[in-house]
């Protein structure tokens, strides 16, 4: 109970917290809204207020004061005349009896001056009321207006409008904080149920894995007691029958010891009669093996000369079709190497003339390429020097501002349409609908005028500079592309040029190589020949591995294979094969010890030192070219954004 209470509290806090940040919020938003929307309207008023008039609220409670202002002259005129004497009279028998005036006397002498100056200051007060109220007319209104009379004071609307305004907001209002009210309380009850839930969920899996547990304690100490009582059972039982048993394998081990020696005794017996056997068949076998070698000598002699006539025979005829078949392959070698050498002056020329003419066109592409640049950049120039895009951005911003403008004399139009609807019958019997016709035609007029100049003037320029500056920037990018296909077509020249001439130029250097290491060898027997140097073995007998005496083919293949160190003649699957040797002799395959396994497990190991090395030299030879290549891609990456 006291966590559920704890949880309600921490949950009430909570919601308290989030109520009061957003009403902070909606509070903030709605005065930065009301700010906004009073500096847009001082604004829209200051830029598109008519200058020979004020605002239409402004206009329309100078109206109303100005005719308050004239029923207030008109009743306190009114209220003069009635405090003359004689004034509970009709106004016409009044004027009249001014007009006319009764005998002189003294009390009427009096009465008659009075009289007098009353008139004379309330035609002043008229005339000082008319002047003021035909100057105001004036000045509203840019002309004379007829003489208004208003007999009955007319209440302003603005004050319903704001009073209904007013009501509106209350009521808005009312039903914003009816509406949050309820959803605070649906948000609390869902929160509420959504962690109610969760405990159960919670208390659920809880009871779930106590369950558990205590069900596998309960089967462990069940099973640990069933075991130890099947323990005691079968051990009383085995203790029971294991007498019976040790009788039994009693007389069962006397049977079988007794089959045993009578087997033992028969297989003796059988021995001992194979072995007098033996000695009879050995004793006829050497008598039969003693004749027969008696027999092959005497056969020997009559046999060596047969066989020395035959081979004399068969060696000639092998060295008559040796002969034959080596006059046919000098003949086919010849043939050969005649035809290598042709095709090779044939493919010399070709490679000379190919080379010219890949070698010319690369410079017309180059020339075509530098072309298209140096038209690029001029046309780059041209273009920073009309400053068309800043043209066009101005233009752009010009004109969405007259249409802005456009929009608010639109709705002020309209403004004033509404308020041509809501004039009253006095209003129109008064004549101010003329007047707002007038000035809606006025506003009409302007709005027009400014679309013209829009559309004709900001707007056409508008176009006119977007579509040259789009021209512009066409032109730019075909430029640019044919300049970029030029440049893939010379680079793919330049590949196509070097590719086989890198082939040609590591031939060359293998025969350069070849050439002086056979100058070298020449040089070193001229000088052993002068000197007459002579090796010998540690035996006492030459050496026939040097020049001067006849080369074995073993020296010579090793020669050959060790005469020249490049990458091409690593071998990349050495390790390889050196692994899967190993898994097949881990596999069981027979091992042989002859000297061509130890010969192949040599040149494997002298194949992986080989591969290691060429390894080693491609990452020396990376890390020396890396920073080239790095100013060269970063000096083509800039080339690009260019």
């Amino acid at each position: 109970m006291q966590s559920n209470e704890m949880n309600n509290m921490m949950l009430t806090v909570e919601a308290a917290w989030l109520c009061a940040a957003e009403l902070d919020a909606e509070r903030e938003e709605m005065e930065r809204l009301e700010v906004l929307a009073r500096r847009r309207r001082r604004e829209i008023r200051s830029k598109y207020e008519l200058e020979s008039t004020s605002t239409q609220l402004d206009a329309e409670l100078k109206r109303f004061q100005l005719d308050w202002r004239k029923k207030a002259a008109r009743e306190d005129q009114a209220r003069a005349l009635q405090a003359l004497p004689g004034a509970s009279t009709h106004s016409l028998e009044s004027r009249n009896q001014l007009a006319s005036p009764p005998p002189p006397s003294i009390g009427a002498a009096a009465k008659a001056e009075r009289e007098t100056k009353a008139l004379q200051k309330q035609k002043q007060v008229a005339s000082i009321y008319a002047r003021e109220n035909m100057r105001l007319a004036a000045l509203m209104r840019d002309k004379t207006l007829p003489e208004r009379v208003k007999k009955k004071k007319r209440r302003p609307r603005i004050v319903d409008d704001l009073l209904t305004l007013e009501k509106r907001y209350a009521v808005s209002a009312l039903r914003l904080q009816q509406w949050w009210r309820s959803h605070l309380r649906r948000t609390f009850w869902k929160t509420y149920f959504v962690q109610v839930k969760a405990c159960i969920q919670i208390q659920r899996v809880a009871r779930g894995t106590l369950c558990r547990e205590w069900l596998k304690r309960w089967h462990i100490n069940r099973t640990y007691r069933v075991t130890r009582i099947q323990a005691a059972f079968r051990g009383h039982y085995m203790r029971k029958v294991i007498e019976s048993w040790k009788k039994w394998e009693h007389v069962n081990i006397a049977k079988i010891q007794a089959i045993i020696r009578g087997h033992f005794g028969r297989r003796y017996f059988k021995r001992k009669k194979q072995c007098v056997a033996a000695l009879h068949i050995q004793m006829l076998w050497r008598g039969y093996a003693s004749r027969k070698q008696s027999d092959l000598l005497w056969l020997a002699h009559k046999a060596v000369n047969l066989q020395r006539l035959i081979r004399g025979v068969l060696s000639r005829k092998s060295t008559q079709r040796r002969l034959v078949r080596y006059k046919a392959a000098a003949v086919q070698i010849q043939r050969i190497f005649r035809g290598m050498q042709a095709r090779m002056v044939i493919s010399k020329i070709l490679w000379d003339r190919e080379t010219k003419n890949r070698q010319e066109w690369m410079r017309v592409l180059e020339v075509e390429e530098e072309w298209y640049r140096v038209q690029l950049d001029k046309l780059q120039r041209r273009l920073e020097r009309l400053q068309l895009y800043q043209e066009v951005c101005e233009l752009e911003e010009q004109y969405f501002r007259q249409h802005e403008r456009i929009s608010d004399m639109e709705s002020i139009y309209l403004d004033m349409q509404t308020q041509r609807l809501r004039v009253s019958p006095r209003a129109i019997e008064q004549g101010w609908v003329e007047e707002m016709e007038e000035k809606m035609k006025i506003q009409r007029a302007k709005i027009t005028e400014m679309k013209l100049d829009t559309i004709f003037k900001v707007g056409l320029a508008f176009k006119q500079k977007e579509i040259q500056l789009l021209d512009y920037r066409s032109r730019i990018q075909n430029l640019e592309e044919k300049r970029q296909q030029f440049e893939i077509w010379r680079e793919e020249e330049f590949l196509d040029y070097w590719e086989p001439a890198a082939s040609i130029l590591q031939r060359e250097c293998h025969f350069q190589h070849k050439h002086k290491l056979i100058e070298k060898k020449k040089c070193i027997a001229d000088q052993r020949r002068r000197w007459r140097i002579q090796r010998y073995h540690t035996s006492g007998k030459p050496d026939t591995r040097w020049r001067f005496s006849r080369w074995s083919n073993e020296v010579l293949e090793e020669a050959k294979k060790r005469e020249v160190f490049c990458v091409a003649n690593a071998d990349l699957l050495a390790i390889i094969q050196s692994k899967w040797r190993k898994q097949l002799e881990g596999a069981g395959r027979p091992r042989s010890d002859d000297m061509d396994t130890t010969l192949r497990e040599v040149n494997d190991l002298a194949n992986q030192v080989s591969l290691v090395a060429t390894e080693a030299q491609i990452e020396q030879t990376k890390a020396i070219f890396d920073p080239v290549f790095a100013d060269i891609e970063r000096s083509a990456i800039m080339r690009e954004k260019c």
